[in-house]
This record gives structure tokens, sequence and C-alpha cells, in this order.
């Protein structure tokens, strides 16, 4: 079972839970005010840096920053508010900036964008985003490390660049990415790529320094939400039907691989792809928080801790995952969920079972993923040996623990071959990585030829 950090956010509480996948139950809670409409997470709460959760609340119409910071002794958490910043009008969307001198962008019913800094408070820039209400608002730090998109009602969607010296009533897109045709409720961005999701039941991938389309993916009903996973392989969409629509980034250019039936009739809040893309978490207005599986679209889990609608979700890695190791927490509530202790550190190993259901097709699936996972580990592997072996002698040695090693992933790219002839479509996923991993093991023997 892949395991990672939850952050979700309920509009009635008040409240952003932070949990586990395994546990299903809060180790933290942060009480931001009465009535929560907006949320926004920079970092993982289990990271080693200074993270900040920046929410906005509907009573006051402002954006109120927190922070999540460890203690001195580095062994549990604590919330401390470190500013509040102002806002004239109703705040639609809000988005921050990662480290210590981040930046909050926020934006406006009335479309105009509002960019503060987190440790002060201070407004840096106000200026006309759009003519109509502003729906999501992401960083671009691949782009450029001060530029921003933005998207609203307007069918629009912009990529600003934030220079402080502007004047910001006459500032001008750098980049419009046009083509929606009715409102864009939300954006993701991964390195050089835009996701946009519309209600004209569409969702559009597009190329961020050339404004290019991609590709261009029609939805069974209107959007209201979408995630993108790390590896830029699944895009979640979640819709008002109550629907999940799960598209294929890479083999199918967008293409609707499968529609997940969540909650019949009632319209998804809020969506988002597990680091591993093994599962998503999907939450509705109903305030139920569901884990369904990426490929079968099973249901998995349910987090039943919020009473109202979830207004956004945000997923991610486990530190002591990325390290092969599990920290174990004393169970008594008393203790564990208040402090956190460490009471001992254990060694594990790193892989998990892919596919959470107990049928063929999640055997072959989990078969298959164990043995491209060895074949990539294998690859690494030898490429850290071959930075020893720069002598002559161990030349030819080399070359044929490369050969070895690339026949066993020609051997793999045929069995994947038959697998997706078959109708799996994992096995496409994996075909992709076998051909770059035969691709570099071909670079490694040619760089080492005598």
């Amino acid at each position: 079972m892949e395991n990672y950090e939850v952050s979700t956010g309920c509009n009635v509480s008040g409240e952003i839970h932070l949990w586990r996948r395994k546990e299903l139950s809060p180790f933290k809670t942060v009480k931001c005010a009465t009535e929560l409409t907006l949320f926004s997470s920079s970092a993982s709460v289990g990271d080693a840096r200074d993270d900040f959760i920046v929410a906005v609340v509907k009573a006051s119409q402002t954006s109120c920053s927190f922070a999540i910071a460890r203690e001195p002794r580095g062994n549990h958490f604590a919330n401390t508010k470190i500013s509040r910043c102002a806002a004239p009008e109703n705040i639609t969307a809000v988005t921050s900036s990662e480290g210590i001198g981040s930046i909050v962008a926020a934006g406006s019913q009335s479309g105009r964008l509002y960019i503060w800094e987190l440790t002060t408070g201070r407004l840096l820039l106000s200026f006309e985003a759009h003519f109509r209400a502003v729906r999501a608002i992401a960083f671009t730090p691949h782009v450029s490390p001060m530029s921003v998109i933005t998207c609203g009602d307007d069918a629009r969607c912009h990529l600003w660049s934030i220079t402080m010296d502007e004047d910001g009533g006459s500032m001008k897109p750098l980049r419009s990415f046009d083509g929606h045709t009715m409102p864009i409720v939300s954006i993701a961005v991964r390195s050089t790529v835009l996701l946009t999701a519309s209600t004209d039941r569409s969702m559009r991938a597009w190329n961020i320094p050339s404004g290019s389309v991609l590709f261009t993916s029609s939805l069974p009903a209107a959007a209201s939400c979408l995630s993108m996973d790390e590896s830029e392989r699944f895009i979640a969409v979640g819709m008002v039907s109550g629907e999940v629509a799960v598209c294929d980034a890479i083999e199918g250019n967008g293409s609707l691989m499968t529609t997940i039936n969540v909650r019949p009739a009632i319209p998804i809040s809020a969506v988002a792809l597990s680091p591993l893309s093994s599962e998503i978490v999907v939450a509705s207005v109903d305030g139920s928080v569901q884990i369904v599986d990426t490929l079968s679209g099973v249901s998995i889990a349910e987090y039943k801790r919020h009473v109202g609608k979830v207004v956004n979700i945000q997923v991610n890695p486990l530190t002591a995952a990325m390290d092969d190791e599990a920290v174990l927490h004393s169970k008594s509530k008393s203790t564990a969920r208040t402090t956190g202790t460490l009471l001992q550190r254990v060694h594990v190993n790193s892989f998990e079972d892919y596919a959470p259901e107990k049928t063929a097709a999640g055997a072959q699936c989990r078969t298959t993923k164990a043995i491209a996972l060895r074949a990539v580990r294998k690859s690494m592997e030898r490429r850290q040996e071959s930075a020893v072996r720069s002598n002559s002698n161990g030349a030819e040695e080399l070359g044929e623990r490369v050969r070895t090693l690339d026949t066993e992933c020609q051997k793999l790219k045929l069995e994947c071959e038959r697998l997706r002839a078959s109708g799996n479509k994992l096995a496409s996923m994996l075909l992709h990585d076998i051909e770059r991993a035969s691709k570099n093991l071909t670079n490694l023997a040619n760089d080492h030829a005598p």
C-alpha cells in the first residue's frame, strides 16, 4: 500500500486536517476560523524545511497565513500565525511559493490579482488580471522564478511576469492561452506544461514557453478541478457530475482512459493523484473524501472527518518513504497524536504492491511494475559502477555487463508489448520507461567502447 501525507480543508468547520494515507486519521488539525473558503499549502508538512499553509477566510474577506514549523526539539509541530494579508474584496483563488521568503498570490471576485509578502503581510503588487473572477493561480518556477499563471471566468488564461518596480495598473501578460469557450475552473503546472480544465467539457495541455496546444481532451461533463501526477503520466479531472475522468498524458496524448463514478450527481470539489500515481484522492461538496484506484476505479478507503465541503486537497510524499525508512510513532492518542514522539526507526524496502486489488489483473500489474523497477534499478547500478571503471582493462568487462542488461531490457520490452496487446494500460506506461532505459544503456556502451 502506498503511503503519503494529505492536507484537506473544510469550509464549515474552518479546519485543515493533516493525515496519512495508511492511518486515515488526522495527526494535526489547523483551526483557521469559523469558515474556510480556500487554502493552499506550499510544501509537505513532513519535510525538513519550514512549511506554510495559506488559508482564506470568507467571513472577514482576508487571507490568513499560518506556518507549520517544528519545535526546537524537532519532535512535533506547532501552529504559528505569521501574518494577515488584508484584501478589500472577496478572494476566489490563492497560492503561495515555497521557502521562507515566499510570496502569496491571490485573485479576487473582480478579476484583480494581489501579491503579498508572506512573512510581513505587505502588499507588493496589485493589478487587473481578468475582467471576471479569478478561479486558479499557479507559480511557474521552471519558466521564470517570478512568473505566475492565472485563469478565470472570462475563459482566459494568462502568464504574468511579477516585477515589483512596474506599474501594476498597466501590466500586460507575457502570453495568453486562448481556446476555451467557458470559464476555466482549474489549472495545473508541471515543468513547462500547463493544464487547463473548463466548464466547456474540455481539458487542454499547453507548452508554456511557446503557447502552443499539445492536446485537447473532451470530457463527459463540465470540469470542476484537475490534478496531474509528478511523473506527468496521468491526469485526473473532477467533474460536476460526481465523476473523475482519468486521462493518459503519455501514450494517448490526453485520451480518456476511464471514468470513475465516485459520487453520483454530487459535484467533485477537489482531486489529487498520489505520489506514485496508483491512487486518486477525491473530495465532494458533501464532505466525503474517498481514495480510489487509478486504473480500476475501485474505492479503496474513505476519510470521514469532515462535515462540510472540502475546498482543496494537497498530497505530498513522506520523507521517510523516500529514504526507504519507516518512522514508528506511539499509538496512544495522548502521546502520538499530540507530540508525534519518535520511538524507533526501522529500515524497510521501498517497493510495495502497485495495484491494491487482489485480482488477476492486479497481480499482473504488480508483476510488470516489479520487473520494470528491477530493470531501472540495475541500469542505475551499472551507470554508477561505470564511473569508477575508467581504465581500459575494465572496459571489456563493463561492455559485457551492459550488453547482458540490454538483452534483459529487450526481453522485458517484448513482455510489456504482449501485455499491452492484451489490454493492460499500465504496460503502455512502463514500455516508455523501458525504451528510455535501453537507450541509456546503448549510450553507456558507446561511451565506454575501447
